[in-house]
């Protein structure tokens, strides 16, 4: 796991993270969310249930005055799920509510590694590409381009995602799901493929 600096979480939600940054980390997580948006996605051409934001607001973290973001997202009626995030530098970090405690999620800058280890064993393994921007629905969406690489407890690749994640709307904007191809080695087979065709404003 990639080592780094003490917790530092800078503040969020509609301003990019204070002190010195490098040009290519993203925006705030959630800073692009809203009461009431709703997210539109498609998952292999079909349309899906939209995700309705019902509240996003900055809470309390470590660090002296810094801030980090819970969102209520529903994505089925009609109980919303809760998440708890924070933004420390080049790091995405997600409230861990079994342990009580605030752990790596996932990197937010360009050129990154990062292993997380899953509960059940195994890792999973970030790796993240350029930034780039996708325009939907008339908004320009900064996004990260990442692979998600999922490895059994011996180390076998079992699944892999390759997304474009949206730190502003802490979600991707698309992606395709592949699975190892059991006859060729090293070969990734396409599972799933969704996207985000629409963002309807409150």
């Amino acid at each position: 796991m990639i080592r780094r600096p003490p917790f530092l979480v800078a503040t969020l939600l509609g301003s990019l993270l204070a002190g010195p940054l490098s040009a290519q980390t993203a925006p705030g997580v959630g800073s692009l969310l809203r009461p009431g948006m709703r997210l539109v996605y498609y998952s292999n051409g079909e349309a899906q249930p939209p995700w309705t934001i019902d509240s996003v607001a900055a809470i309390p973290a470590p660090g002296p005055g810094s801030l980090c973001a819970v969102v209520h997202l529903r994505r089925q009626p009609p109980q919303p799920d809760q998440t708890r995030l924070c933004l420390a530098r080049d790091t995405l970090f997600n409230w861990d509510n079994a342990r009580q405690s605030w752990s790596p999620s996932r990197p937010a800058a360009a050129g990154m590694r990062l292993s997380v280890p899953r509960r059940v064993g195994g890792m999973v393994e970030y790796e993240t590409g350029g930034m780039g921007v996708d325009t939907i629905s008339g908004r320009v969406i900064p996004v990260l381009v990442t692979t998600v690489t999922t490895l059994d407890s011996l180390g076998r690749p079992v699944r892999r995602l390759r997304e474009r994640y949206a730190i502003g709307l802490a979600t991707a904007t698309s992606g395709t799901f592949e699975i190892p191809d059991t006859a060729t080695a090293g070969i990734w087979r396409p599972q799933q493929v969704f996207e985000l065709r629409t963002i309807e404003q409150p």
